[in-house]
């Protein structure tokens, strides 16, 4: 679990975490997930890989505001050839869902900028 505190930063003029500030979120805590599993996104980087969000689907389900404490539960869901999802739940304090996505992942060639098979590296770690 990735946990964070809502800083007035987060918040859009209706005095609520900004969508876009989710999106943020999540991310952070698909770093936090790849990080914990061991993922060496480096050593990636020095082979001229590397990964890339190509789709998200978030639902909104309730508000978040100033100094809510939140926890954002992060799993695979599933792997094809060329990408992974992800499904990530966002909790506030009284353990409510506030927030759900599936993220899409695929690798790349940086060179090319194009979607590769998925490094048996990654495959390891998600199996």
């Amino acid at each position: 679990m990735y946990e964070i505190k809502v800083e007035s930063t987060h918040l859009d003029k209706f005095g609520h975490v900004n969508n876009a500030v989710y999106l943020e979120y999540l991310e952070w805590a698909r770093w936090d997930w790849a990080e914990k599993l061991g993922m060496d996104f480096d050593s990636f980087l020095e082979k001229g890989k590397g990964p890339a969000l190509v789709g998200i689907n978030v639902s909104f389900l309730k508000e978040l505001y100033f100094r809510d404490r939140i926890k954002i539960q992060t799993l695979f869901a599933k792997r094809g050839g060329k990408s992974f999802t992800l499904e990530q739940k966002i909790y506030n304090d009284e353990k409510d869902m506030v927030c759900k996505a599936l993220a899409t992942i695929v690798f790349i060639d940086m060179e090319k900028r194009e979607a590769i098979e998925l490094p048996s590296e990654i495959i390891e770690k998600l199996s």
